[in-house]
């Protein structure tokens, strides 16, 4: 989908206002509401992707969890014992 719009002033920015027709079509697409977007220029194009949060899966945690409490040992004891 292509749609035209104007450049806007936002305080000392400039913006632009999506279309409830592109954001539906976001939302199709991802799903979910977009809240946030990524803005890259490439080339000549300003390209607007949804900004998708990244969690952690349970054994990426896991190994965080792990490598945090052994760098971080005597600090962890000091606060167990608060």
């Amino acid at each position: 989908m292509a749609v035209v719009t104007k450049i806007r002033s936002v305080g000392h920015s400039k913006g632009i206002i999506l279309p409830q027709a592109v954001l539906a079509e976001l939302r199709g697409a991802t799903g979910v509401e977009v809240a946030e977007l990524e803005v890259k220029v490439e080339g000549q194009q300003i390209v607007l992707v949804p900004h998708r949060v990244r969690t952690a899966n349970a054994e990426e945690f896991r190994k965080a969890k792990k490598r945090v409490f052994t760098e971080h040992r005597q600090l962890m004891k000091n606060l167990a014992n608060r």
